[in-house]
């Protein structure tokens, strides 16, 4: 299994590495659930600039997002992914945390299991729902205590 995490606009002024470069608080959301989750998963990086990096590769910033709509930076982006992927297992189970346009390669790749929970929300509500769904794993853990 591998998460794979998106990458988010709020970014550090200076290179570092990937995991640590976003600062937004739906992107931190994202890597505290997946630290939380799937601890022993190794997570990745799917980024509008660079593709789908290790979380430790350092990068620039940036200012570049996928778009929502197909055009040719999307077709472009969308390929580039695509032959990045080729380095993991097609049935790899996978869990995406990210926006609907960012899956599409991701999806036409891997035939395993996919949790893609956070598809079709906007921002906001893919905090909310990494939230409850945090709430939900603790309260479980809780229960197996009693």
């Amino acid at each position: 299994m591998i998460v794979i995490i998106t990458c988010g606009k709020a970014k550090q002024s200076c290179p570092a590495n990937a995991i640590s470069i976003y600062i937004g608080s739906v992107f931190k959301g994202k890597l505290k659930y997946a630290k939380m989750l799937y601890p022993e998963a190794p997570i990745y990086i799917l980024s509008a600039k660079y593709g789908i990096i290790p979380a430790d590769l350092i990068i620039e910033p940036y200012d570049l997002m996928v778009p929502d709509k197909e055009n040719d930076f999307f077709r472009d982006w969308s390929n580039k992914v695509t032959n990045q992927l080729h380095i993991f297992d097609k049935e790899e189970d996978i869990v995406f945390l990210g926006n609907q346009h960012y899956f599409k390669p991701i999806d036409a790749y891997f035939k395993g299991t996919k949790h893609a929970t956070l598809l079709g929300l906007p921002p906001g509500k893919q905090l909310a729902r990494l939230s409850e769904e945090l709430k939900e794993v603790q309260n479980k853990q809780q229960r197996k205590l009693f």
